[in-house]
């Protein structure tokens, strides 16, 4: 749609009237936390008349609050995230896994799940000293990039890997893998070790490390992972030994949720393949 458009006038929109309140939450973000009502409408596409009428709508409910010529978040997602916390059991029992695995590591811990065909970070458990990292509890990742992001990608429906596969995708540092083959390489040997390595693909001087979380009847249910800055890790040493740690906090929750079956994860044979593909930073070698 052509941003010049004056949007005091009403042209014809894609967006169904219903539809364009919830069009317009979709813009609030970690990087855009406030929006005036001009940039918003500016953003979203939609005439500038819409889009207040839906804001008004969204502050009736207390989904969107104003301070001064701007907007935000509003009190009732605190009520709603409150709610989902309560009633989501892997979530409740996963909590305790993070806080022991942030203190044994000393890194920032994460709980990762697939909403639709992305990822998102529902769980941060910051690391207490040391690199804060970029990631924040709601902040939503493409599945291709990021090692919670691919073992989510490699547990994920058919549907959702086949059109990942299809889709383009673009760098955002120079190690974030692209190419189909890099891809397909990475997934397969996510799949048969059960295990996830990232080294600065989103942001530069960054490692993740994930691991798979399953419930009852092998039902996969998240990704939970390591946040570190690269110095954390000098040498191989270091690296293998959170491997193993995350690999066996990912299978004690995963017992704990009902998963009987036997545990894949191989954090050793996943280091070795690392390695001999020379997949990891030269350092680290």
């Amino acid at each position: 749609m052509d941003h010049s458009t004056d949007h005091n006038s009403e042209p014809d929109s894609s967006i169904p009237i219903l539809e364009r309140p919830f069009h317009l939450l979709t813009f609030f973000n970690a990087a855009h936390p406030s929006w005036t009502l001009s940039a918003l409408a500016r953003e979203s596409g939609l005439p500038k008349a819409s889009c207040l009428r839906s804001i008004r709508v969204l502050e009736k409910y207390r989904f969107l609050r104003r301070e001064g010529d701007e907007y935000r978040l509003g009190s009732q997602f605190i009520r709603l995230g409150a709610f989902v916390q309560e009633s989501s059991p892997s979530r409740a029992i996963a909590l305790p896994y993070l806080e022991k695995l942030r203190n044994t590591t000393g890194h920032t811990s994460q709980w990762a799940v697939l909403d639709g065909s992305e990822g998102v970070y529902t769980e941060v458990v910051q690391a207490q000293a040391g690199l804060r990292l970029y990631i924040v509890p709601g902040q939503r990742v493409q599945l291709y990039c990021g090692a919670s992001a691919r073992l989510l990608l490699a547990f994920a429906p058919n549907s959702v890997r086949e059109a990942n596969f299809q889709a383009p995708h673009h760098r955002y540092t120079h190690t974030t893998p692209t190419s189909l083959e890099e891809l397909k390489t990475l997934d397969t040997l996510t799949q048969k070790t059960w295990m996830s390595a990232s080294f600065g693909e989103v942001v530069e001087h960054s490692v993740e490390l994930a691991a798979p979380v399953f419930g009852a009847n092998g039902h996969f249910l998240a990704a939970i992972s390591i946040g570190a800055a690269s110095t954390a890790y000098p040498t191989a040493e270091p690296l293998k030994r959170d491997l193993a740690l995350l690999n066996d906090t990912a299978r004690a929750l995963s017992q704990d949720l009902g998963y009987s079956q036997p545990w894949l994860g191989d954090p050793d044979f996943f280091l070795t393949m690392l390695r001999g593909m020379q997949l990891l930073p030269h350092v680290i070698q």
